[in-house]
């Protein structure tokens, strides 16, 4: 990808209540914190490296090791008229350190057509969806109001197509509000999922929850 003078570096550390991902709780519903690092180019080039603590097992029965889960993405957003603009990427998750037999590692194609940089349309596929060998298909739809004094209300419907992977699939909606605070960005989301979330994953990781996160730029 190219670099140019008007590429435009950043860095971001986050503290959160939780790592939900997908209405899914990463952490066993338990604090994480967050470091990102990328960049925003003027010809619509962007990219990041992301990093996380994870804990997707109890440590009762069983571990699979897995403690970090690190993001490398890249893609590039087109502009299609005055008010509407496409994006493609493709994200690679990793999760180093699991025990030996299990992989989690995969990657993700992503496509969205946005609406005045505020109603956007997601589509996510993956072959090998969790490190399951099958695919999975993610739809999303959220939109955001800009409510002054640096206050907004973002809102998310998702649904996770997980049937080639796990038989299965399942739905969830966020309301967040954000603001922003001299250099700090706060986020107080509600996440919900329905059913279908509990017949793929834990009672305690998809339960409905609040989740607060507190971000500083770098």
């Amino acid at each position: 990808m190219p670099a140019s003078a008007d590429t435009a570096w950043y860095g971001e550390f986050t503290a959160a209540t939780d790592y939900v991902f997908r209405g899914v709780s990463q952490t066993l519903s338990r604090p994480a914190v967050h470091v990102e690092y990328g960049f925003e180019d003027d010809s619509g080039w962007y990219g990041f490296l992301w990093a996380s603590n994870v804990d997707f097992t109890d440590g009762e029965e069983w571990e699979d090791g897995a403690q970090v889960e690190v993001n490398v993405s890249a893609g590039r957003e087109f502009g299609l008229s005055e008010r509407l603009s496409a994006s493609l990427a493709g994200i690679r998750y990793l999760f180093p350190g699991t025990d030996p037999g299990i992989d989690y590692d995969y990657t993700e194609w992503l496509a969205s057509l946005a609406l005045d940089d505020r109603h956007r349309l997601l589509i996510g596929y993956s072959d090998n969806v969790f490190g399951s060998g099958a695919s999975g298909r993610y739809y999303a739809l959220t939109t955001g109001l800009a409510l002054g004094r640096g206050l907004a209300l973002h809102l998310r419907l998702g649904h996770y197509d997980l049937e080639d992977a796990y038989d299965s699939s399942y739905s969830l909606a966020e309301m967040a509000m954000t603001g922003e605070w001299r250099r700090l960005h706060g986020r107080l989301s509600f996440i919900a999922t329905d059913e279908g979330a509990r017949e793929l994953f834990p009672e305690s990781t998809v339960r409905n929850r609040v989740v607060f996160a507190l971000t500083l730029p770098f």
